[in-house]
């Protein structure tokens, strides 16, 4: 692996920012905003007290440098340069020696006491501006890897952090499977209406997606489903790696973008997502007709408190292969 290391200032970042030289999709990262405006203000923070923050790691294979380590400062900056992000009440004021200069050309030195409770950037003081403007940060550029030694490095970076196993699943996939998760993860339907932001930033939609395609495998492939549990489906992450299939993708995407036609909202229990994904895809893929099963699902959210045929189905948990077998069959109906 070759890297190189590099030291940006605040203005070069931004503008680089501006110039779309940075991806903040990175197939391995987890979404933005897992920091709360506590969390970020501090960063702003520590720039202002010039304390020590951590380097950036990029994957700079490309032109367009993908983060993996640092989204989050990086998209905290980002913002609060863009004036979107406003610091928290009850900051600790800054008390900093100033050199002023006179109309003369006198320079002096004098403590001054700044107050940046409740601020957006630009209406801090111009003193913190030339502070926020012209930090240093420790860049490293991957130029050269593999994806396992991208992906080693990434795990390896967050060994201390509390990823989910859900954010842990982008690790398993390939890179073109990943992004293909992340094409359907961005759809109008799973990203307007299916799918909360809540459950987004804990990427409850990469694991609807990965089990909903295994659910789909075990009907066209014949791939045995065992059951939920961060094993089997990792194992199954492994195979599927291996044995993508595009016209499936092509198939789930036209699914979905028909549910996007016909439901204007739903709210649907997660642990349902990838079944009614499923089964929309058959409903596709046999060419029955789509707005006939967009009713029954809207039906099926509407009276879903009162299904008691449903919920003894996941009684005992729906990871279990019973649970999910009876599950299948349910929505086979369905269809």
């Amino acid at each position: 692996m070759e890297y190189n290391s590099k030291t940006y200032g605040t203005q070069k970042i931004k503008n680089d920012i501006d110039k779309n030289l940075y991806s903040f999709n990175h197939y391995l990262q987890r979404e933005e905003n897992q920091w709360n405006r506590k969390a970020k203000s501090l960063l702003i923070d520590s720039m202002l007290r010039g304390y020590i923050i951590l380097p950036f790691v990029i994957d700079k294979r490309d032109k367009i440098g993908g983060i993996i380590e640092g989204k989050q400062r990086l998209s905290t900056l980002r913002d609060f340069l863009d004036n979107k992000l406003r610091m928290t009440n009850n900051m600790e004021p800054l008390v900093l020696d100033i050199v002023t200069v006179d109309e003369d050309g006198n320079t002096k030195d004098e403590t001054k006491e700044f107050d940046i409770s409740g601020k957006k950037f630009r209406q801090f003081d111009k003193e913190l501006i030339d502070i926020i403007t012209s930090y240093q940060f420790k860049f490293y550029e991957i130029t050269n890897a593999t994806d396992k030694e991208i992906v080693d490095n990434f795990i390896r970076l967050n060994a201390g952090k509390p990823l989910t196993n859900k954010q842990l699943r982008k690790t398993v996939s390939s890179k073109e499977v990943s992004s293909e998760i992340a094409s359907i993860c961005n759809l109008p339907f799973m990203k307007d209406k299916l799918i909360t932001k809540g459950q987004k930033k804990s990427a409850a939609d990469i694991d609807a997606v990965i089990k909903t395609l295994l659910l789909i495998s075990n009907k066209e492939n014949g791939y045995e489903i065992k059951t939920f549990n961060v094993p089997d489906i990792q194992a199954f992450q492994i195979w599927y790696n291996d044995n993508k299939n595009e016209h499936v993708i092509s198939q789930l995407t036209d699914a979905i973008n028909e549910l996007d036609k016909n439901i204007e909202t739903i709210s649907i229990k997660t642990t349902s997502i990838p079944f009614m994904l499923y089964a929309a895809y058959r409903t596709i893929e046999e060419d029955k007709d789509m707005t006939e099963f967009a009713d029954k699902v809207k039906d099926f959210v509407a009276n879903y408190n009162n299904n008691t045929n449903y919920s003894a189905l996941i009684k005992n948990g729906t990871s279990s292969n019973a649970s999910i077998q009876a599950r299948l069959d349910y929505w086979n109906e369905l269809v």
